[in-house]
This record gives structure tokens, C-alpha cells and sequence, in this order.
């Protein structure tokens, strides 16, 4: 069965890395990947990587301004699908999503949209008005497939599949000093937040929260692990400049993304997740499948994955003191860290395994295959 991925980016952040663990995963004997791509980058390489075919097509943004751009990449991508004899469409972005679908439409073959993030202030939701499109939605949380419920029914074409983690990569580790050195960390304790920087990010209360403990305890180390991308490329200085108004340079440290996520986790003592609105957060499970305790915002997909103050620790979004309060409380309480520790370890075996994501969307491209014959 041959699919073809339609994706608009080519930096790896989470989704990304969804992605690929996807494809680690896959029955190469069932299946032969393919990849659309608007140009070289991180994402591409890997592809190739797993000796999967890489077309470089860039699908502009659907306006009348691209009408000619947008027929000429509607050419492309039809010229593609018919040459490659591709069975299914798996296509990501809203763009991407609509010409995949004509496309689709034109040739008879199925189309799924992948639906990874909830809309976010005055974010129009394309993908729901357009619902008639795609043979099959698939949501990576129920928060996301809510998006869709109509008179408090989901679509049957609408399917939760969570994110999944490689639970061998992300584990236990016991090298906490030589990755501590690695990363510059003193002795002190570490609370860290792994995210993209952007401002919907939210990285700026992660900040307040660490201004707010830092008044009155000097134990604790802050740690920032992410990326800014060409749009956001003032963000590290924004950010810092934040830190060092607030007197905070000696709390803080910053890493950019790391090649082996597990080794910075290991030197967490607890993982923040800060986010309003995360439909299904990577950062939140590989943290949890490095045993490590997470305090989040009870808010989008979070409660999904974790289980309050089992599992992890929700706090209601805009209350920073109770935020504060929580961590300081995880500061001074060891055992309650490494039970929660414990528990999200556990949790994320027996639900969140990669090798269940994988069977799931593989049993899915089965079923429209079939269908479609």
C-alpha cells in the first residue's frame, strides 16, 4: 500500500516527531511511504533516512492572490499521486488538507486529515467548516475531535488516536551527573519546560512562575529547552531580556532543542507544561516516560493524559500563585515527586506506547484501502 504524507513544514518540532515515530513504526512490508514537502530541511533528511521517497511541492496559502500557484501545485500533486500509484492521502495543515482533497476527490482515493491543535483566540476552524472533505479525520486527543461534535455526536469519519512515545528511548536514566555536566547544571534542583518559544507558547508565565519562587528559595534551577524558528527569531532575546530585567540570569538556563531529548529530561527534577490550549503535548508525555513528575494547566487535552495529582498535577490556567504553590510544594516533598514519577511512567505504558499509535493508524489506511477497492 503506498501512502502519501502531505506536510508544510520542515523543521522538527513535536508534530513533527509524531510523525516520524509514526514512521520508525510502520510495517515496511505493508506499506511504502511517501513525503510532499515545500523544500529541504531536518524533517526531509530523516525521511530519506528511512528510505522513503521525498518530493519537494510547496502549496501556497489558499487565496485568490495563488489561484495560479494553487492550479499549478494541484497539477503537481495529481502528476504525483497518479506516477507514484498512491492508495491513501495523509496530509497535515489546512492548506495542504484542501488541495490534497481535490485531489483526492479527482482520482478517487481517500484523503485523511490529521488534526493536531485546537483553535486559539480568533482562529477560524477551516477543517470543520469543510468537514464534507475528507474520507476520515484523525484527532490526536478528544479535546481536538470536539471540534467537530455536532448536536454532542462526533462524525463516525472522526477517530482519536493520542501521540505516542517510544517507551524503550524515553525512560528511567540513571546518568543524571554526566548529563548534568553535558548541560552546565549545578547541583541544584531543576525545573524545566521543553517547548517551541513562539508566544502561544506561553514560555513568558513559565518565567513569572520561576520570578515568583525565586523570591524566596535559591535550591532551584530553571531550565528552558527550546527553539525559535525564522518568524520568532527575536524570541531569545526577548526572553532573556525578560529574565535579566527580573533578576533572574543566575536561575536561569537555556538550551535550544536538544538532539536526545531523554538526556535533558533525565536532569529534570520536575517538567512544566504551560501551554493554554495543547491539543495532545509531546513534551508532557516524554516527560512522563521518563518518570518524571509534571505540573500543567487543566486545560485542552491535558487532563487526558494526565491524571490529576496521580499521575501529574493540573492547576486551573491563570493562577499563577497556585502554580507557584504546587511546584514549591513538589520542591520540598521528594517521595510525592517520585511516586508521581512513578505513576506517569506507568501511565504512559499502558496507554500512550508508540507501537499502539502505530497499529491504530495502520488499521485505519487498511480500512479505507479496503473500502475503496
Amino acid at each position: 500500500m503506498n501512502i502519501l504524507y502531505i506536510h508544510n513544514k520542515t523543521q522538527i518540532s513535536g508534530g513533527e516527531t509524531s510523525l516520524m515515530n509514526l514512521w520508525e513504526n510502520m510495517d515496511k512490508k505493508a506499506f511504502n511511504l511517501f513525503l510532499a514537502i515545500p523544500e529541504k530541511g531536518k524533517l526531509s533528511e530523516y525521511a530519506r533516512s528511512l528510505n522513503m521517497k521525498v518530493v519537494l511541492l510547496k502549496i501556497p496559502k489558499i487565496s485568490l492572490l495563488h489561484c495560479f500557484s494553487i492550479v499549478r501545485a494541484l497539477i503537481s500533486l495529481i502528476s504525483l499521486i497518479k506516477t507514484n500509484k498512491i492508495d491513501i492521502i495523509h496530509s497535515y495543515s489546512p492548506r495542504n488538507n484542501i488541495l490534497g482533497a481535490i485531489a483526492g476527490k479527482l482520482l478517487g482515493k481517500p484523503i485523511i486529515w490529521h488534526e493536531r491543535n485546537l483553535p486559539f483566540g480568533n482562529e477560524k476552524d477551516i477543517s470543520r467548516q469543510l468537514l464534507f472533505l475528507p474520507d476520515m479525520i484523525i484527532c490526536n486527543s478528544k479535546a481536538v475531535a470536539k471540534r467537530f461534535e455536532t448536536n454532542n455526536n462526533i462524525p463516525v469519519k472522526v477517530k482519536t488516536i493520542l501521540n505516542g512515545v517510544n517507551v524503550k528511548r524515553f525512560s528511567t536514566n540513571s546518568n543524571t551527573d554526566t548529563f548534568r555536566h553535558k548541560f552546565n547544571l549545578d547541583r541544584r534542583k531543576v525545573v524545566g519546560i521543553i517547548s517551541n518559544l513562539n508566544k502561544r507558547k506561553n514560555v513568558d508565565y513559565f518565567i513569572d512562575i520561576a520570578a515568583k519562587i525565586a523570591q524566596k528559595r535559591k535550591d532551584v534551577q530553571f531550565v528552558i529547552v527550546g527553539d525559535t524558528f525564522e518568524e520568532q527569531n527575536n524570541r531569545f532575546e526577548e526572553l532573556n531580556k525578560i529574565i535579566s530585567n527580573l533578576g533572574l540570569k543566575d536561575h536561569f538556563t537555556f538550551t535550544k532543542f536538544v538532539d536526545d531529548m531523554p538526556e535533558i529530561l533525565s536532569c529534570f527534577n520536575i517538567s512544566v507544561h504551560v501551554t493554554e490550549k495543547e491539543a495532545c503535548s509531546r513534551a508532557i508525555l516524554e516527560s512522563m516516560a521518563c518518570g518524571k513528575p509534571v505540573v500543567a494547566l487543566n486545560d485542552g487535552g491535558n487532563p487526558e493524559l494526565i491524571e490529576n495529582e496521580i499521575s501529574g498535577i493540573l492547576v486551573e490556567p491563570n493562577n499563577l500563585d497556585k502554580f507557584t504553590e504546587t511546584l514549591n510544594s513538589l520542591l520540598d516533598n521528594d517521595h510525592l515527586c517520585s511516586k508521581l514519577g512513578e505513576m506517569a511512567r506507568k501511565r504512559i505504558i499502558e496507554l500512550f506506547d508508540i507501537n499502539v499509535n502505530t497499529k491504530l493508524t495502520e488499521d485505519m489506511y487498511k480500512s479505507l484501502y479496503k473500502d475503496n477497492k
